[in-house]
Parts: structure tokens; C-alpha cells; sequence
């Protein structure tokens, strides 16, 4: 920025990053937090032709992480410039971005719209919710593996939503470890968590040795789309909570409308959730 820019600039600047009241204290006492709230904004006042965005939504609050997305949006839309954004936020990368990247070990992947990039990058290397064996090791108690049913079949990660799913894990708690437990989170395609359920909440504990658990989800329950799960092993003891496994990601479905009659509406419903709640007068 040339001094007459910055002249003109300085204020809008300093009130975008939200650090006014400490514009007057040397940057080395800033917080981490601080230096990249103000670097974010000069970037961004900077009339450049690419803006390179490297994991601003990291740090800030709600307020300012909006701000960043809103300018962001602004540079990229409103003034015709080009944003390279790179951030593990799926909804944000969603949100901004016509155009997708997805990089593994410095590699190219995929490159492709931004839905189908976000897509690959929740599926990871499976595609599919077929489990396989896992990885995870643990001396006192190991998940072996995780099935899905529906209507008595083994499925790939394509369920229509008018069909019960179940979940099967068989488990080995080889030193017959007390009060363990199952935690299921369940989210949205862009990461958002819709859901949480214990195995606790039906005083279902894992026993001692190798044992097959369900768990089963309604019929209905979920809107169309794409959901992901993520699944942890819990122990509780006087001193708090133990992970005995903890793994993002483990699973993927992909719900399926309801076949419906020739006629009937065939619009998306709002949500994540389309359940069919008891109602009565």
C-alpha cells in the first residue's frame, strides 16, 4: 500500500479488525487472535487482483468470522477478484467458493465444483459406508467393525428415508473394562451436528469379550441428503471420561427421497431432520 492509500484507508481498516482500542499498543504484546484480526484486514482493504485466505476462521469470534466471510464475498462477487481460500470450515468453503481444490501429501486429488470437492474430501479414500476392518488398536478394547442394514440387507452408503437403518458394531473389550459405553454423532454434509446419542441412555454397556451392539434409527427420520457419523467408545470413572476410540468421519449416508406417486411434490423439505412427530388435539 502506497502512504496516500493507507491515509485513506487507516480508519475503515482499523474499524473492520475490531482492535481499535489497542491500535496505540506495540504489535509484539498483540494475541495471536489480535495480529490476525488486523493482518486479515489489511489484506483485505488491500486493492490486489488475489486474495490468499489461509485459516482466518480459526481464531476471532462469531461476529468477526462473519465479517471475514461477508468481505470476503464482497472482494470475490462484488468487486470481480479472485479469493484463494483454504480452510477446513466445508460449510464456509461451501458458502464462498464456485470452485474447489482438494489437496493430499502436497498432491492434487481433485479439482472440481466446490460440492463435489467437500463431498470427497468427508468420504475420504471408502467412497462408500461399506466399513471396513479398522486400524485403531487399543490393548484394552477394540471396535472390530461396523455393519449397516436396512430391511435385513447390507447396504452401500445409498438408503431410501422410508426405510429403518441399523447400525451393528461388534466389539471386544478384552479386559472386560466397566461402564463403557457407545457415543454416535451424527452431522450434516457441511459439518454440522444435527445429533448426539448414547448407548447410555438405554443402560446398554459394553460387556467383557467379543459382542455384536445395534442400534437402530427410524424410518423417516432423516431428510434427504448426505450425513456423516462420527463414533466414540467412552468410559466413565471417578476421575471423568476415557476415549477408548474415537474416530470423525467413520461413517457416510446418502439419503434417498421416499419413492413417491407420479404427481406428488417432489421438492427438497427444509432441514436435516424430516421425522414424523405424533400430533393430536
Amino acid at each position: 500500500m502506497r502512504k496516500r492509500e493507507i491515509d485513506r484507508k487507516l480508519d475503515e481498516i482499523i474499524d473492520f479488525s475490531g482492535v481499535e482500542r489497542y491500535i496505540d499498543t506495540p504489535v509484539k504484546r498483540y494475541s495471536s487472535g489480535m495480529y490476525v484480526r488486523l493482518a486479515f484486514a489489511v489484506a483485505a482493504h488491500l486493492e490486489s487482483e488475489i486474495l490468499i485466505v489461509d485459516e482466518v476462521l480459526a481464531v476471532g469470534d462469531a461476529e468477526f468470522q462473519k465479517k471475514c466471510l461477508g468481505k470476503m464475498g464482497e472482494v470475490s462477487k462484488g468487486e470481480g477478484r479472485t479469493v484463494l481460500f483454504v480452510s477446513h470450515n466445508m460449510a464456509a468453503v461451501k458458502s464462498l467458493c464456485e470452485k474447489g481444490l482438494l489437496l493430499s501429501e502436497g498432491r492434487v486429488q481433485i479439482f472440481n465444483s466446490s460440492d463435489e470437492v467437500v463431498k470427497n474430501y468427508l468420504l475420504g479414500d471408502s467412497g462408500n459406508s461399506n466399513f471396513r476392518v479398522f486400524n485403531y488398536k487399543n490393548p484394552e478394547l477394540i471396535l472390530q467393525s461396523i455393519t449397516i442394514k436396512n430391511k435385513h440387507k447390507s447396504i452401500n452408503d445409498s438408503i431410501f428415508r422410508d426405510e429403518a437403518i441399523q447400525f451393528s458394531f461388534v466389539c471386544d473389550n478384552i479386559i472386560g473394562l466397566e461402564n463403557t459405553y457407545f457415543n454416535l454423532k451424527i452431522k450434516d454434509e457441511l459439518g454440522n451436528y444435527i445429533i448426539t446419542t448414547t448407548s447410555d441412555y438405554n443402560q446398554l454397556i459394553v460387556k467383557k469379550g467379543i459382542s455384536t451392539y445395534h442400534m437402530e434409527i427410524p424410518e423417516g427420520f432423516f431428510n434427504e441428503g448426505l450425513f456423516y457419523l462420527d463414533i466414540m467408545i467412552i468410559q466413565k470413572h471417578n476421575e471423568g471420561y476415557k476415549y477408548l476410540f474415537n474416530e470423525k468421519d467413520v461413517l457416510s449416508l446418502n439419503i434417498l427421497p421416499e419413492k413417491r406417486e407420479l404427481g406428488f411434490s417432489m421438492g427438497k423439505e427444509l432441514g436435516s431432520i424430516r421425522y414424523n412427530f405424533i400430533w393430536s388435539q
